[in-house]
């Protein structure tokens, strides 16, 4: 089983959703800025949420249905899992979801052996090209895990520099600084996480565990955890899919400015011990937390 030193740091979170206008204004309500719209050649487009240090929470929405079609076919694996996640959640009455989880890497195809090594199905490596973005990606997906896709990007041009303007967000945003997943046995996907993310080194949590990475946590907690730290109630058990994506935290200059903004805009939130939270809703794609440094 492979076993690497190489620690990879979170790059950014895709939340798949229906309409990436609406996204654009759901966020905005929230006190983000996101970027303009751009679309893919596989027909997927995006406005990111951008932050000074290169991650960014990514709304996907389909913008190329034709497209999207033709690259299903070619059995392109971003479009492949984001078409699979959008008809087990709903297909076309499909609300929105945290589907993705994309850490930074420097050699897709090294990745790739690696995860092939460990037994993973990795798929094919693609790429996306276009004036100012120059990537590759390497899939790593384990077959046990349905509602969470872990892949690892590698930027031909580094890290991406962000206009400050857009990395300015008016509810104070700085960054990422936890990704959130859940499953009834945390300990059971210790190693996948440890695989994809390059840190094997788990921290035991009373929850489950964190793997602390050079950009933030990514940790994976029961359902009881999920509750008692976000308030989110999952009612009833968890299939046997694989863990969960479903919440994030955010790292702003002052929680207590953030809370008045919110409610200010009317935006329903609550505070859970450090957090500030506010619940999934139409366009959000997942409940989000803001915390302070």
């Amino acid at each position: 089983m492979f076993s690497g030193n190489s620690v990879r740091p979170v790059d950014h979170i895709v939340l798949s959703l229906p309409d990436i206008k609406l996204a654009g204004d759901r966020f905005g309500e929230l006190g983000f800025n996101c970027a303009t719209v751009a679309r893919h050649s596989f027909g997927t487009e995006n406005a990111i949420i951008p932050f000074s240090n290169g991650t960014f929470i990514e709304p996907l929405a389909i913008g190329d249905a034709d497209a999207v079609a033709e690259y299903a076919l070619k059995r392109h694996p971003f479009v492949v899992r984001d078409q699979a996640y959008r008809y087990r959640h709903g297909g076309s009455s499909f609300a929105g979801g945290f589907s993705m989880l994309v850490f930074s890497g420097d050699n897709a195809k090294k990745d790739q052996k690696l995860f092939r090594k460990a037994g993973l199905n990795t798929g094919k490596i693609s790429r996306v090209k276009r004036p100012g973005l120059n990537i590759r990606t390497a899939f790593a997906m384990d077959e046990r895990v349905n509602d969470c896709t872990l892949f690892v990007c590698e930027r031909k041009d580094g890290i991406p520099v962000f206009d400050e303007q857009l990395t300015s967000h008016p509810n104070g945003a700085l960054r990422l600084s936890r990704v959130v997943l859940v499953d009834d046995n945390p300990a059971d996907f210790y190693q996948y996480l440890g695989v994809v993310s390059g840190q094997h080194d788990y921290i035991e949590t009373e929850w489950g565990g964190d793997l602390s990475l050079a950009n933030g946590l990514v940790s994976i907690i029961s359902p009881s955890g999920l509750k008692c730290e976000y308030g989110v109630d999952l009612t009833s058990p968890l299939l046997r899919n694989g863990p969960r994506l479903v919440t994030y935290d955010i790292v702003v200059t002052s929680l207590d400015e953030t809370a008045m903004m919110l409610a200010e805009k009317g935006i329903l939130a609550s505070q859970i011990g450090n957090r500030v939270v506010v619940a999934n809703a139409p366009h959000q794609g997942a409940t989000l937390a803001f915390v302070e440094e």
